[in-house]
């Protein structure tokens, strides 16, 4: 006993160490990859500043999105949350699920406000919305890799890239059928671990589902409106490379505050080859992070603060 408490602790030490430690080396990448390009500060300049009120309602949509799917686990089976509680454990998540690196953790915000017999069908379902928004990001950006792969990745064969490529997209898109017909009681993918072995109904896992692709077509909208509110031409190729991004930021871990600095990262990797300044990049990607992320966790503390007093 002793000792697995000693076990706990080290973990809760070395965890947080090699999340900074990663971070660190993830900033001096981006530091490096400054350094190597011109920064054009005077050229970055809004053509059209009416368009970050689109990309505003734009976020709005997005986290409403959310919320449905939200309300569908509260509304699962047999209802017992009031319309105030529902939105108290909303804003709960929305602030655990930037501040707790390491994942989707919108989950520990939200069960804090229910007892375990409540939670036992909860977490099980929220792990399913959140993981339906994994799919259509690795399954479309391996699309997108497929085709735009060469403008990427330099110095390699072209037969390996499209071994690799097409895998990815084979890969990617029978994990995604999978989620979405797998019976998770018989494959008992969720006992122990999250309390529950519910076998999820299709009909809720496809709204869920439908609803995780809009969000994501409005996250490379957000993207795509930005770029053109910067004067640049968006075509079918950067959409593309928008949409590769999405993939390499889906599948890399979640450090701390939304991905921050692994986006940046990411993002001058890959839209740089598709002609884009490095400085719109990161003004582009700072202001997709500042309404997605910081806007809401702020908005989300005063109403849940307002909720508890």
């Amino acid at each position: 006993m002793h000792s697995s408490l000693k076990a706990i602790k080290k973990g809760r030490i070395i965890g947080p160490g090699l999340k900074l430690t990663v971070f660190i080396l993830l900033f001096i990448v981006l530091v490096f990859q400054l350094q190597n390009r011109s920064i054009d500060l005077q050229g970055m300049k809004l053509v059209n500043p009416i368009i970050l009120c689109l990309l505003a309602i734009f976020s709005f949509i997005q986290w409403y999105f959310e919320y449905l799917k939200w309300n569908m686990v509260c509304n699962y089976g047999e209802t017992f949350l009031t319309a105030s509680e529902k939105f108290k454990a909303f804003y709960q998540g929305i602030i655990s699920g930037f501040l707790i690196p390491g994942g989707q953790f919108n989950f520990v915000g939200r069960m804090i406000s229910f007892t375990k017999e409540e939670n036992r069908r909860i977490v099980p379902l929220t792990w399913y919305a959140n993981a339906s928004q994994f799919f259509p990001s690795i399954v479309f950006g391996a699309i997108a890799f497929f085709i735009y792969q060469n403008q990427i990745i330099e110095g390699y064969e072209s037969e390996t890239l499209f071994f690799i490529s097409k895998l990815a997209f084979i890969v990617c898109l029978t994990s995604w059928i999978l989620f979405l017909f797998a019976p998770f009681e018989k494959l008992n993918l969720l006992q122990g671990k999250l309390m529950s072995a519910e076998n999820i109904e299709f009909n809720f896992r496809v709204k869920v589902s439908g609803l995780s692709l809009l969000r994501y077509i409005i996250f490379v909208g957000q993207f795509s409106t930005l770029l053109y509110a910067f004067g640049e031409r968006v075509s079918l190729e950067t959409i593309g490379g928008i949409m590769i991004v999405y993939f390499f930021l889906t599948i890399s871990p979640s450090l701390m505050f939304g991905k921050l600095v692994i986006r940046e990262v990411i993002a001058i990797w890959i839209l740089v080859p598709f002609g884009i300044p490095v400085s719109i990049i990161l003004a582009t990607t700072f202001l997709i992070w500042l309404f997605n992320n910081v806007v809401p966790v702020i908005w989300s503390g005063f109403k849940a603060f307002r909720t508890n007093v």
